[in-house]
C-alpha cells in the first residue's frame, strides 16, 4: 500500500467521499480525481493510501493550486501529476481596502494589529502586479518598505515579496502600481515554498492605502499611521 500525505492551501479541502472510496478500480488512463476545493486559500493537510499495486503514473491527486500545469516523472514506475484548474469564484472571500469614515486613530490600528491571530504588519510599495488570462490567480510584487510587526517569516526592509489574490478579486481590489499600502494578514495568510514565505490576500487580510508624502488631503491620516508605526515599533503589543 503507498502512504501519501497531500499538503493544501487552506479553503482547499479533500472530497471525502472521494477518498472512501481510494479502493475503486482505477481507470487504465487518465486521473482518478481524489479531492475538490473551495476558497480561500493556505494550508492544510490530508492524507490517502492507494490500494497494493496501484500504479502511480495513472493516478492523480487534483486540487487547484497557483501552480503550473506539470507532470513531473520520478521512476519508471512512479510519476508526480499536478494539475490546476480554475476554482471557483471566491464571492464573499476578497479583501477590500479600508477606506476610514471620519478621523482614523492610531490606537484603533494598534487595536488590529495585536489582535490574536495577527502574524504581520507591513508598510509595502506595490511595484508590479503579474496577471494573466490563462492564471487563476494574480500576484502582487510588493516591496516591504516597513517592518511594523514581525511575524513567522523573518523578512527584512526593502525585501520583495509575492502576494497573490484570486483573479476574480483584482478589479474589485483595485491596487495600483507605485502606491504604498498598510497591510496586516493572519498566520494562515501565509504560503511557504521552500524557504521563501508568499501571502495570500484575503477577507481576513487589513489593507489600507498609505497615502504618499506630497498628498495634502490625506495629512492627517498619513500622520496617524506614522504614528502608529512608531509606536508598534517602540512598544509593540501588550500581551
Amino acid at each position: 500500500m503507498t502512504i501519501m500525505e497531500v499538503s493544501l492551501l487552506t479553503g482547499f479541502y479533500p472530497n471525502q467521499d472521494d477518498l472512501k472510496q481510494h479502493r475503486c478500480p482505477l481507470p487504465g488512463k487518465g486521473c482518478c480525481r481524489r479531492s475538490s476545493c473551495r476558497p480561500p486559500w493556505s494550508l492544510s493537510t490530508t492524507t490517502t493510501s492507494l490500494p497494493r499495486g496501484a500504479a502511480l503514473s495513472t493516478t492523480c491527486l487534483q486540487s487547484n493550486l497557483p501552480c503550473e500545469r506539470s507532470a513531473t516523472k520520478t521512476s519508471a514506475d512512479v510519476q508526480r501529476c499536478s494539475q490546476c484548474s480554475r476554482s471557483p469564484d471566491p464571492a464573499g472571500q476578497c479583501p477590500s481596502l479600508q477606506k476610514p469614515s471620519g478621523q482614523l486613530r492610531q490606537e484603533e490600528l494598534q487595536t488590529t494589529a495585536c489582535e490574536a491571530g495577527v502574524d504581520f504588519v507591513y508598510k509595502t510599495k506595490l511595484e508590479s502586479v503579474e496577471v494573466s488570462a490563462s492564471n487563476s490567480y494574480v500576484y502582487y510584487n510588493m516591496q516591504l518598505e516597513d517592518i511594523i510587526k514581525s511575524g513567522t517569516d523573518p523578512a527584512t526592509p526593502l525585501a520583495m515579496k509575492k502576494f497573490v489574490s484570486h483573479a476574480t478579486c483584482h478589479d474589485s481590489l483595485g491596487l495600483q502600481e507605485q502606491e504604498s499600502y498598510l497591510i496586516m494578514g493572519q498566520t494562515s495568510d501565509l504560503w511557504r515554498i521552500k524557504s521563501e514565505y508568499s501571502y495570500v490576500l484575503g477577507r481576513e487580510t487589513f489593507l489600507m492605502l498609505w497615502p504618499a508624502d506630497g498628498d495634502a488631503s490625506k495629512k492627517e491620516l498619513r500622520k496617524q499611521l506614522e504614528e502608529f508605526s512608531e509606536y508598534m515599533r517602540t512598544h509593540g503589543c501588550e500581551s
